[in-house]
Formats: structure tokens, C-alpha cells, sequence
């Protein structure tokens, strides 16, 4: 510890005055604390201070024995701006030391490290972008504002890693592939990437059958078409007989399946002759019957009625206008009564010529009557005098020519036809006219009935 006297320099690092004081005859020291600029400002209150207590204390008599003696600076140290200079006097050594500048930073301006003392401005930050794992940093200072902006993966892949597309960094491992087991056609494939691995299995064939094509065992696909049924003959089940039908079958003769399923038509009855069991009568049916000689079946039948037998005319009748006729049944000899209408005819002739050949014609045309007609044509030469020919037949339509049994003569000729009924008498009697024939000069003359003949003429043939 230094007295004011003893620290005649400002190098002390703690400075402290010790002030001598008069108190009861001794001087107990007071002692004071200080450093720098403060300590002067303080050394100088105390010194005021103490001077006005010892003025009033002593008068003026007092004696400041310290002060008397030799002056010892209190240098304070120089600084940037000042050079070393007494606390106490005022007096200064050397020169000022001058800014001892730190470099500016982001955030400070250039600084002195002594004083504190700034100039210019802070530079301010030089970001570097954020990136997926580091926020938005400080190239200078390594300051750090805000948040990394995180990975941008990519989507995991059968054979990549999740993948940040921004700074490649890798999160995990590859998926690797699910593969589905290769077929008869494709390959083994990764159902997610579609990755193909190796070559295709390859179909295993089955041979084709009667119903399905070659078809692969594995995989089911098909190749050409079935091989078809080998169809069998008929196989009978059941023979037919005469009372029921038969049955039978066919069937594949590769696989045994049954392919075809038929009936056998029921026979026929073997019967015999007929046998008349009741005959048939003119109104009422009759009864035959005959056997079947393979199973003894009896078939019957009904003869039908005969209906009678207008066997014999006995009479005609006109009654109130209208007309019946009776016959006697040939059957039963029961007599049958019928109306009928009177007998209605018609008569032409005509003419031509064949060649050289002349041919005359007669149609007749009857209807009503009993039913019973009979022509006779009577032909005529009219230079003879004698009948050529006379005719009884069912035709109503007859040609006479000079070449058949009808001869026509190139001079003349005469023809009459009667219709007889069925009692035998003539019911119609038609002549033809007299008229000449074409250019041959054939002549017909009309010959009248007279009691069944024609007058003058010689039925002598």
C-alpha cells in the first residue's frame, strides 16, 4: 500500500491515496479506492473536501504536511485518443495511443478494442441459402435465420432409395422388387415397375379330347379345337314288340360318353286273314276281327254298311209336279223310293274334215231323268234306203268317218239319236236337219219318227 506521497506514478493497478488526517494527535489513514478518470474526479472531491474540513477545523494555521513536500504525478495511462496525462496536474507524456480497430462484422461496425469507440457500419449478413438440413446461414458470421427447408423426396422405388431431389441425400434402402411368378407366355414380372426377369415358363400342353381343344394345364389357354366324338353304332337297350316301343343308345367309343339316346318304333302287328264276325247288312255295319300271330293281339273292325241295292226300277211317279221313282233293293228286297228331276238333253253335230277324210260328229248332252241312259245312233243312206248301222252304247259323243265302222259316203247321209231310259223306252228322239255339209256335197236329211221307225225306210240291213 502506497501513500500519495509514495505513488508518484499512475502505474499502480490499484490506486489508493491515503490522506493523513489530524485526529487526537495521530494520523490514521483514510483510504480511497479508485482507477482512471473516476479516481481523478474522485481524488479531487475528497481534496476539496478535506481542505474545507481542515480550514474549519484548524484555521488557517493548519498544516497539510503531505502536500508540502515534492509533487508526485498520478499519471493515467494514455488512450486512444489521449496521451498519458498527471491526474492531479494535468500535465501529459507522450502521445495518444490511437484506435486499435477491430474489423467491422455483420452485425458491429469497424470497433476500437480499447475504447469501444465505432466507425462506419456493420456489413452486414451474407446468406447462404437454406438447404434441406441447415436453415438460411451466414457466409461471414455463420448466423443462422429461420429453418432448413427439409428433403424433397422422391417416392421409393424398387431399386432406388427415397431420394431428396434437392440435395440427393438417401433415406434408406431400394423396396426391391415383388415379383409375380413368371407364366406360360411372360416372364417373371415386378407387379410395381414392371421389371421383367428371366424368360417365360412356357405352356405344359394336354392333348386335345372329345370335347376340349389341346389346352395347357398351367395356364389354361387353348390351342386348335376338340377332337370330336367317335360316335358308335346303335346299342339296344330294349327290343320293340308289337305291344311297346324299344329303346336304344350310342355312345363315344374314345371317351364312353353317352351321345345319342333314341326310341325303337313298336312294330306292326303280324295279323292273319279277316275273319267276318257279324256281316254287314244294307243299314247296318258289320263286324270282322283278325289275330296278331307274334302276340296274340285282336284287332276288330267294322264292315260298313252296305247301302241298298237299286237293283230293280219297278214304276216312276209323277206326283204334285214332281217325280219319284221306286226300285226294289237287291239285298234286302225292300223297295227304295227316290225323287228325281225329268230328263233334260241337248244335241249337236258338227262337221270337218281330217285330209281328205270327212268326219261328222253327234254330242249329247243329258241330265235328270232315273239316271240310266243308253244312246242308239241310227244311220241312214238316204239313196239305199236301208239302215247302215245302228249303235246302242253309253257314249253320249260319237264321230262317224268313211274309215271306221261309221262310214260316211261323199253323197249322203242321215243320222237320228235316241235316248232310252231306264225303263228301255226312248225318252228323247233328236233327228238333224236337213242341211248341206260343205263343199263335199254331204247331205242330211231329217227322217221322222214314226212308231219307232223311219217312214220308207227298210230296217233290213
Amino acid at each position: 500500500m502506497k501513500t500519495i506521497g509514495e505513488c508518484d506514478t499512475m502505474e499502480c493497478s490499484d490506486r489508493v491515496v491515503v490522506l493523513y488526517g489530524m485526529f487526537s494527535g495521530a494520523w490514521p489513514p483514510l483510504r480511497i479506492f479508485g482507477k482512471g478518470n473516476d479516481m481523478k474526479k474522485t481524488i479531487a472531491f475528497l481534496l476539496a473536501l478535506l481542505l474545507l474540513f481542515v480550514t474549519a477545523a484548524c484555521g488557517n494555521d493548519t498544516e497539510l504536511k503531505p502536500f508540502e513536500e515534492k509533487h508526485n504525478h498520478r499519471w493515467e495511462n494514455a488512450t486512444c485518443t489521449e496521451a498519458k496525462t498527471c491526474g492531479s496536474c494535468g500535465e501529459t507524456e507522450g502521445e495518444a495511443l490511437g484506435h486499435k480497430w477491430l474489423d467491422a462484422t455483420c452485425t458491429d461496425a469497424k470497433t476500437c478494442e480499447r475504447c469501444g469507440e465505432t466507425e462506419g457500419k456493420a456489413l452486414g449478413h451474407s446468406w447462404i441459402d437454406a438447404t434441406c438440413t441447415e436453415a438460411k446461414t451466414c457466409a461471414v458470421c455463420g448466423a443462422v435465420n429461420g429453418e432448413p427447408a427439409g428433403h424433397k423426396w422422391t417416392a421409393l422405388t424398387c431399386t432406388e432409395a427415397k431420394t431428396c431431389e434437392i440435395c440427393g441425400a438417401v433415406d434408406g434402402k431400394a423396396a426391391g422388387h415383388t415379383w409375380l411368378d413368371a407364366t406360360c407366355t411372360e416372364a417373371k414380372l415386378c407387379e410395381v415397375c414392371g421389371a421383367v426377369e428371366g424368360e417365360p415358363s412356357g405352356h405344359s400342353w394336354l392333348d386335345a379330347s372329345c370335347t376340349e381343344a389341346k389346352t395347357c394345364t398351367i395356364c389354361g389357354e387353348t390351342e386348335g379345337e376338340a377332337a370330336g366324338h367317335a360316335e358308335s353304332d346303335w346299342i339296344i337297350d330294349e327290343e320293340a314288340t308289337c305291344e311297346s316301343a324299344g329303346s336304344r343308345h350310342t355312345v363315344c367309343t374314345v371317351c364312353g360318353v353317352e351321345l345319342a339316346a333314341g326310341s325303337i318304333p313298336q312294330k306292326e302287328h303280324t295279323y292273319g286273314e279277316w275273319t267276318v264276325e257279324a256281316p254287314a247288312q244294307c243299314d247296318r255295319d258289320g263286324l270282322r276281327s283278325r289275330i296278331c300271330s307274334a302276340c296274340s293281339h285282336k284287332e276288330t273292325e267294322a264292315i260298313p254298311a252296305t247301302g241298298h241295292e237299286k237293283n230293280t226300277l219297278i214304276s216312276a211317279e209323277e206326283i204334285g209336279g214332281e217325280f219319284f221313282g221306286i226300285w226294289l233293293c237287291g239285298m234286302c228286297g225292300e223297295n227304295l223310293v227316290e225323287r228325281y228331276e225329268p230328263l233334260t238333253a241337248t244335241f249337236e253335230k258338227s262337221f270337218t274334215f281330217s285330209g281328205n277324210y270327212p268326219l261328222y260328229s253327234v254330242y249329247v248332252t243329258a241330265a235328270g231323268g232315273l239316271g240310266k241312259y243308253e244312246y242308239q245312233y241310227v244311220v241312214y243312206n238316204k239313196f239305199t234306203g236301208k239302215i247302215i248301222d245302228t249303235l246302242y252304247t253309253d257314249e253320249n259323243a260319237i264321230t262317224f268317218t268313211d274309215y271306221n265302222n261309221y262310214p260316211v259316203y261323199m253323197d249322203t247321209l242321215a243320222v237320228r239319236v235316241y235316248i232310252i231310259d231306264a225303263f228301255g223306252e226312248v225318252a228323247y228322239d233328236f233327228n238333224l236337219n236337213d242341211g248341206n255339209f260343205g263343199s263335199q256335197g254331204i247331205l242330211h236329211y231329217a227322217y221322222r219318227l214314226n212308231g219307232g221307225t223311219f217312214s220308207g225306210v227298210d230296217y233290213q240291213g
